[in-house]
């Protein structure tokens, strides 16, 4: 079996870059070969990983999920509106 050493898992990564794939799709991949050297590691095809010498996965921006779409909130917002001005007239006719 040939075997990559840290150097060519480097280039790797700088290939998948300059073929404009994102970072979160690298990582996967990285998350990938990483489990398989630790197969291999486990069942003594290998004795070391290159992972074990700092190849690390590549930072990515955190994406902050809104619990609501602004179309959400304006229609929340419409519809609380509704329940006070149905509120108002209830209690003006009282």
């Amino acid at each position: 079996m040939e075997r990559a050493d840290q150097e060519d898992i480097k280039k790797w990564i700088i290939s998948l870059s300059n073929q404009s794939m994102s970072f979160r799709s690298i990582n996967r991949k990285l998350s990938a070969l990483k489990t398989y050297y630790t197969f291999l590691k486990k069942t003594k095809q290998i004795e070391t990983s290159p992972f074990e010498r700092g190849i690390f996965l590549l930072k990515t921006e955190k994406k902050n999920k809104l619990p609501f779409s602004e179309a959400e909130i304006e229609k929340k917002y419409y519809l609380i509106s509704q329940v006070r001005v149905h509120s108002m007239k209830c209690v003006t006719e009282l």
